[in-house]
């Protein structure tokens, strides 16, 4: 079982994670377009990098998704239970992937 250490250690190394993103995310959010008027080349410029910040949008808020996730299990008392077979997951792993959803052996059979 983890410890209360452990669990508190992993809370903040969450929350950390969760405050990271939010700053990230702010200036994608709110840099969408210039406020300049563009012409030919600028605007395919300008739309191929709102489609890369669109990727990147959907990669953090699903990470911010994640973690906040992860946080509730700890508050609910269900942390660190593999999703898939219910078995505890390892502090080991929870250290690299404190957010992680599976145990290893679930993790490389959803993998392989």
């Amino acid at each position: 079982m983890i410890s209360k250490e452990n669990i508190e250690e992993l809370k903040a190394a969450l929350i950390r994670g969760k405050k990271e993103i939010e700053s990230s995310l702010k200036p994608l959010e709110d840099h969408w377009m210039g406020d300049d008027v563009d012409h030919g080349e600028e605007k395919s410029d300008e739309v191929e990098e709102i489609f890369d910040r669109a990727g990147e949008l959907t990669v953090l808020k699903r990470r911010l998704e994640s973690l906040n996730e992860a946080l509730a299990k700890i508050e609910a008392g269900r942390f660190g239970l593999c999703e898939k077979c219910g078995e505890e997951i390892s502090f080991d792993l929870l250290k690299i992937d404190p957010d992680s959803m599976f145990c290893k052996g679930c993790k490389a059979k959803t993998e392989g």
